[in-house]
């Protein structure tokens, strides 16, 4: 059982990753991709983990116009009961993209279930 523990400290010291190469890594992938390198690296990391309501947050420090990022948001803190942080959330959303019904819907049904 030993040997097993002593795989498993090794394999978990192996996957970490500090925060200054996370920070390098984002700068690399910013400087050779783009911005949107930087949004597809925070986007896997959403679909892997949609209650991370901090990847969304750094997300938009990048791109804060991003419907989709905003939208996801929203419908994560409506998942965890926030519902006036969600409401502000669709709110920001609709100030970048009037136009988008899906966040409207959202909004609504947010608002609907809020009161």
């Amino acid at each position: 059982m030993g040997h097993t523990e002593k795989e498993l400290a090794e394999s978990q010291s192996q996957l970490h990753i500090s925060q200054t190469e996370l920070v390098q890594l984002k700068s690399y992938l910013q400087q050779a991709q783009g911005v949107e390198g930087v949004m597809s690296y925070y986007r896997s990391g959403i679909a892997s983990n949609p209650d991370n309501i901090q990847l969304y947050h750094q997300a938009l420090t990048i791109k804060p116009d991003d419907e989709q990022i905003h939208l996801q948001l929203g419908n994560a803190l409506v998942r965890q009961n926030r519902f006036d942080d969600a409401i502000a959330t669709y709110q920001t959303a609709l100030q970048f993209h009037p136009e988008n019904f899906e966040i409207h819907l959202e909004l609504a049904k947010t608002l609907e279930e809020w009161h």
